[in-house]
């Protein structure tokens, strides 16, 4: 069982019981490892169980550190480790001085958009919809194909943005074909969010079409309760084109980054190839659910600041037809501005790689500061 606090930080707690009366386990934890796809998400630490004995219950904790990119959602693998001392089903003291280590694996652990939020229940609606007003407001329509009932609909939504609801929309009058539920909460960092869900139903096909309004005091926010939905639709999606073609593109590129205040900065700066999965600038929504994929990285190693870094992408064709190639660029992350380290995004001068060789950057080195 995992319970998800969201701060700078994932809190992390798993309650655990020991079901074996014959064995003592010891140094209970949980070993989190983020997907290859969420490699910006750090495990601080991990505070261990130092004792379970046989049916009392006890709690282990994680601390994840969230990407400073802002991401939401992440998927971790999962691995219960502890000490085992055999002892009396009895009396429940051990049996003497001997113990071994093992493991066992468990589900995935996700953070989804909704465990950012807390849901709050607005007496006004009306009236905190116009306070936050359209500066950060998002509107999208959705067809929700596998929802058959508007009520469904309105339970997927609520559990999918982990927002509350306001003035008893959540009940949809029986026989009805269109509801409009209205929705609050807060989203980590204090951010108010409100959220008008319009629902129709069709009755030729008895499916749901969804309209979406968002309005936040942050335009990410915005996009990140929006962008809930649209992962989703993208999975629904992604599950009906597994037979789809993918187009592969594979990039070798070598340069070289330069820091002008001291050269010797460099050394350590990690260089990553990244294929673009995100939209065009300004939209924010499928940041959040399609983050762009990494294709390949490497570490400075010279002073001089000279690097080579290879990977392969590929994306789905999915439309007939129509190749959609992956879409690369750099992306570094040194100290040459500050101990802290920082990222520098630098985007290719053209985006056709023949033959898939890349060293603009020998000629016109990457500069940090």
């Amino acid at each position: 069982l995992q319970i998800k606090s969201i701060c700078d930080c994932d809190w992390f707690q798993f309650d655990c019981k020991n079901t074996l009366n014959d064995q003592l386990l010891e140094n209970v934890s949980v070993e989190l490892e983020p997907a290859s796809d969420c490699t910006d998400w750090r495990v601080v630490t991990t505070i261990p169980l130092a004792s379970l004995p046989y049916g009392k219950p006890g709690t282990t904790y994680c601390l994840v550190a969230i990407p400073p990119d802002g991401a939401v959602t992440a998927m971790f693998g999962a691995t219960l480790k502890f000490r085992v001392r055999d002892v009396d089903p009895t009396t429940g003291e051990p049996d003497g001085d001997d113990y071994y280590d093992d493991s066992f694996v468990l589900e995935e652990v996700e953070v989804s958009v909704a465990d950012h939020v807390h849901p709050v229940q607005r007496a006004n609606f009306a009236a905190g919809w116009e306070q936050l007003g359209e500066d950060n407001e998002l509107d999208e329509t959705f067809a929700l194909s596998t929802l058959h009932t508007l009520q469904d609909a309105v339970r997927e939504l609520m559990k999918c943005l982990g927002m509350g609801p306001c003035e008893r929309s959540d009940r949809v009058p029986e026989g009805k074909s269109a509801h409009t539920l209205l929705l609050a909460g807060v989203f980590r960092g204090g951010h108010d969010v409100l959220a008008k869900a319009r629902l129709a139903l069709d009755p030729a096909d008895q499916t749901v079409t969804l309209n979406l309004v968002v309005r936040s005091d942050n335009e990410a926010v915005s996009a990140a309760i929006t962008g809930a939905i649209v992962g989703v639709i993208l999975l629904l999606i992604a599950s009906l084109c597994v037979a789809a073609y993918a187009s592969t593109e594979c990039v070798w590129a070598t340069g070289r980054v330069v820091c002008h205040k001291n050269q010797t900065l460099v050394l350590g700066t990690v260089v990553e190839l990244f294929d673009l999965d995100g939209p065009p600038k300004g939209r924010l929504v499928y940041d959040h659910i399609d983050p762009d994929d990494k294709m390949g990285f490497t570490t400075v190693d010279n002073v001089e600041g000279y690097f080579n870094v290879e990977g392969c992408a590929d994306d789905f064709d999915w439309l007939p037809g129509i190749k959609n190639r992956p879409e690369v660029y750099i992306r570094v992350h040194h100290y040459c501005n500050s101990p802290k380290g920082e990222f520098l995004k630098v985007l290719p001068t053209f985006r056709v790689f023949v033959p898939r060789t890349y060293d603009h950057h020998i000629r016109f080195p990457i500069e940090l500061d």
